[in-house]
């Protein structure tokens, strides 16, 4: 009987013996497991924080680009109105030039009947 008793408790022993070897496994697994979370986290958490930044950068960049369109389209538009007053400018001097040579003409016809 002491035997079995003891073959008992021996098998008892191995059996917790097992046991904890399988819980002290999964502690350290989970261990293992919540680290790599935590740095799967981390990086999330970069990542998050470099795209926000890429993103406010973006923003920035295009403002800026936008800013420098309008004042282009400004020096454009400014550029177009001194032509355009350059142009009927000399639209007027050309006519003025066209009735006073109309006039010159006119004038040698008129001398020429009377001569």
């Amino acid at each position: 009987k002491d035997k079995e008793r003891q073959m008992r408790e021996r098998e008892e022993s191995l059996r917790l013996s097992a046991q904890m070897n399988i819980n002290t496994k999964d502690v350290l697994e989970r261990e293992r497991l919540e680290h790599e979370l935590e740095m799967l986290n981390d990086d999330f958490e970069y990542c998050r924080k470099k795209l926000h930044s890429c993103e406010e950068f973006r923003t920035k960049i295009l403002a800026e680009q936008e800013e420098k369109l309008r004042r282009v389209q400004a020096d454009l538009n400014f550029k177009i109105l001194n032509l355009k007053a350059e142009l009927e400018e000399q639209i007027s001097i050309k006519d003025g030039l066209e009735a006073q040579q109309d006039g010159i003409v006119q004038a040698r016809k008129k001398a020429e009947e009377h001569a």
